[in-house]
C-alpha cells in the first residue's frame, strides 16, 4: 500500500512538472524584432545571393537560432495577407529573386505609406528561400528598424 502511494505521488508529480514546463516555452513571449539590434545588415541582391549560392550555409547563417536580419532594398510591391499584415516584396524589377517581409499587426498601420519604388530597411526573422516563380526569401515578424 505505501508502496504504490510512492509511485502514485512521483508520477503526478513528473506530471506537473512536464505540464508547467510545457505551458512556460507555449507561452514564451516572441523576440521584439522591431527593438532588436541586427545580427546581419544585408541588401536584398545580398541576401538572395547567399540562398541561391549554397542555401544550406545561408540557412544555417541567417535563419538559426531567430536571428535578427536587416534587409534594405527597393519596395517592388505591398499587399495584405489573409490576418490582416502588411507584406512587402521588396526587389528591383526585371531582376531574378525577391525578398517578402510580413510585417508585424502594430507595424502594419505604419506600413500604410509605402509605395513601390520607395527605398527601405526592414529587419526581422529570416525563415528561408522558397523557389516558386523566381527565387524568394522569406522573412516574418518585420518591422520597420527604430534605431
Amino acid at each position: 500500500m505505501k508502496k504504490s502511494r510512492i509511485i502514485i505521488i512521483t508520477v503526478l508529480s513528473v506530471i506537473v512538472i512536464a505540464v508547467t514546463i510545457g505551458l512556460m516555452m507555449y507561452f514564451k513571449p516572441h523576440k521584439d524584432f522591431a527593438d532588436a539590434t541586427p545580427d546581419y545588415e544585408l541588401t536584398v541582391a545580398e541576401l538572395i545571393g547567399a540562398f541561391a549560392s549554397d542555401e544550406a550555409a545561408a540557412t544555417a547563417t541567417y535563419v538559426v537560432d531567430d536571428k535578427t536580419v536587416l534587409v534594405s532594398g527597393i519596395v517592388r510591391e505591398t499587399d495584405t495577407d489573409s490576418n490582416g499584415c502588411a507584406v512587402i516584396v521588396l526587389g528591383q524589377n526585371g531582376t531574378e529573386g525577391s525578398v517578402c517581409c510580413t510585417l508585424t499587426p502594430d507595424e502594419s498601420t505604419a506600413s500604410i505609406t509605402i509605395r513601390p519604388g520607395d527605398p527601405i530597411r526592414i529587419q526581422g526573422q529570416c525563415t528561408g528561400m522558397q523557389e516558386l516563380i523566381e527565387p524568394q526569401v522569406i522573412m516574418i515578424r518585420c518591422a520597420l528598424p527604430r534605431k
